[in-house]
């Protein structure tokens, strides 16, 4: 034996392990753990790894991914396919798990990078009390019910979206859009938690009282959402992308996948938002969205060119009655009648996020060099181009703000440039 250690989880990577006193990146590692379920039932467990792994519970042998192992998706490819196993279990009493694990140099099924630069390998283990869907909604309604308010948390995992690979669909996994659905029927009082990495469809949105976006925020996730939900912290987030209604207003939409091995970035220059206000498809929140505890107010906004910079001013009022953050967003619409080539009927250039007490104003400034303001890529010149023209400046809270504050710009020569 080389080495004796404890773990506190049953997902473990060793990728970068070597055991001491080895002399090659080949060792074993057997695994011991005590469980003790609080309730009666079958019990599922799941097991995946890059390397060899064999699961007992109680001494009898429950997962064997060393001899009927086939290749899964995980780690890039270089892993074994989940294998699932159900074994009744008694509430309170105590089963003796232990795991024969064999490192990465084990895994024969592919000769993957990972298997012999990161021989350690990894082992991944859980488990899942095995439920009836509906035994599962009637207690989530029979909870929502019986109190005054509900948070509610959905959303989808690193199992639904991660790197390596597409999702399936836009829709919420399993049956959450039933169980949302439900639970608002019995409690409208209801909050909604949504962690994603990406767009979902809501259709119960309209009569959501509230939802959150929490995507994935790491291991203080809890403490923030909670901080959030009691008003700790006023949000001051703003959305990264256009988070559309259906799957079927994305701007890719047509375009998805390849054809015959070829990639068709058929939404040319109008991606997000700018393909949201080209074909006036309304998305379900604007890029820039995102709402306060308080309340904001722009005004005397003033555009400039001063040397080579394009320079926007803009007061912002807290005319709420708690403190918050608001970020102010620069768009510039180009020259309409003159341009040479189809551009978006606006474009992000700059953006600045300010902290206001109740009832404070502040003037915040955002300055971009004018030809990062006006310029496209001239394919023709190899060359970016400001065009001559008269340039339109928007500041607002969003892509879609409803109360944009109106400038103007006018450069008088073109230009042709290069470099960033």
């Amino acid at each position: 034996m080389f080495e004796d250690m404890t773990v506190e989880s049953s997902k473990f990577l060793l990728f970068d392990y070597f055991p001491k006193g080895a002399k090659e990146q080949l060792f074993y590692l057997d695994m011991e753990g005590d469980f003790t379920p609080e309730v009666t039932g079958e019990y599922a467990f799941q097991e995946s790894c890059l390397g060899t792994a064999l699961v007992f519970v109680d001494g009898e042998l429950l997962i064997d991914d060393k001899n009927n192992q086939v290749l899964g998706n995980a780690a890039i490819g270089a892993s074994s396919k989940a294998q699932i196993k159900t074994v009744h279990m008694e509430a309170g009493k105590t089963y003796k798990i232990r795991i024969e694990f064999g490192c990465g140099k084990t895994f024969t099924l592919t000769t993957h990078d990972l298997t012999s630069s990161n021989g350690g390998g990894f082992f991944a283990m859980g488990y899942k009390l095995q439920r009836s869907d509906d035994d599962l909604m009637k207690e989530a309604i029979e909870t929502a019910k019986s109190a005054d308010k509900v948070v509610l948390c959905i959303g989808t995992s690193y199992d639904y979206e991660s790197e390596g690979f597409d999702r399936k669909s836009m829709d919420l996994p399993g049956n959450q859009e039933k169980l949302v659905s439900e639970v608002l029927k019995a409690n409208k009082n209801t909050i909604i938690v949504n962690q994603s990495g990406t767009p979902v469809t809501l259709p119960f949105i309209d009569s959501t009282p509230a939802l959150v976006q929490a995507w994935f925020n790491g291991m203080e996730s809890g403490n923030a959402i909670v901080d959030i939900l009691y008003g700790t912290v006023n949000p001051s987030g703003k959305l990264p992308l256009t988070y559309p209604r259906k799957v079927e207003d994305n701007p890719a939409f047509l375009t998805f996948k390849s054809n015959n091995g070829h990639v068709i970035y058929g939404e040319d220059v109008f991606t997000g938002w700018k393909f949201y206000e080209k074909t006036k498809i309304a998305p379900l929140y604007p890029f820039g969205f995102g709402l306060s505890y308080t309340s904001f107010e722009f005004s005397d906004l003033d555009v400039k060119l001063v040397d080579e910079n394009l320079v926007a001013t803009v007061k912002i009022t807290n005319t709420g009655s708690v403190a918050g953050k608001e970020v102010a967003q620069l768009y510039v619409v180009p020259p309409t009648t003159t341009t040479a080539v189809e551009r978006p009927l606006k474009e992000l250039k700059g953006f600045a996020k300010v902290a206001l007490e109740p009832k404070e104003t502040k003037t915040v400034t955002i300055e971009v060099p004018y030809k990062y303001a006006a310029s496209y890529y001239d394919v023709d010149a190899a060359k970016w181009h400001a065009e001559a023209g008269e340039y339109g400046v928007l500041v607002g809270n969003s892509s879609a703000s409803e109360k944009f504050l109106e400038g103007k710009f006018t450069l008088k020569k073109a230009e042709l440039w290069t470099g960033l």
